[in-house]
């Protein structure tokens, strides 16, 4: 089986995504030009919306596409639950979390990370302690590891505060 148009144009825009976003942008639009179902590109064009143009709503529309294309690319649910969390669907995010726990492929530190995050706006901190250990204990990476600590301090620093003022 070989590379696709589509296929080809997408990794293009993923080797420019950090350093050129115009380059990106056009090699994405190129590759959903060749295959508007094509799920990676989906899922990136969605995360330029996310991350760089703050369109929530068109980065859930984008993620919606790669889901419907293919159900089963990993790299869509852990953007999608992030943008969920900041648009504040939190049971539509955390119903995503949990049918992707049952994916191959999908990355399980991020995910568990993401339920620290619902607990910790739910008011919950020690569920979310609980769920960024889990992350760090499914964090197969120096730089993942490193930032699931430091989030599990700044968890933990908080809840500790949260503690006092209840106590006053």
């Amino acid at each position: 089986m070989s590379l696709t148009s589509a296929d080809t144009y997408y990794v293009k825009a993923l080797s420019t995504y950090h350093c050129n976003m115009e380059r990106s942008i056009e090699s994405l639009q190129y590759a959903l030009g060749c295959d508007p179902d094509h799920a990676p590109s989906n899922c990136l064009m969605g995360r330029i919306y996310m991350e760089y143009i703050k369109n929530y709503d068109k980065a859930e529309e984008y993620f919606g596409y790669a889901i419907a294309s293919d159900p089963k690319y990993p790299d869509t649910y852990e953007a999608f639950s992030q943008v969920l969390i900041w648009k504040g669907d939190i049971r539509h995010a955390q119903r995503l979390i949990n049918f992707s726990f049952k994916l191959p492929g999908v990355d399980k530190a991020i995910l568990h990370s993401r339920r620290a995050q619902i607990y910790e706006i739910q008011g919950q901190a020690k569920l979310a302690i609980k769920a960024m250990k889990s992350a760090l204990e499914h964090s197969y990476n120096a730089g993942y590891t490193w930032h699931f600590e430091s989030e599990l301090a700044r968890v933990k620093k908080k809840a500790k505060q949260l503690k006092k003022q209840k106590k006053k």
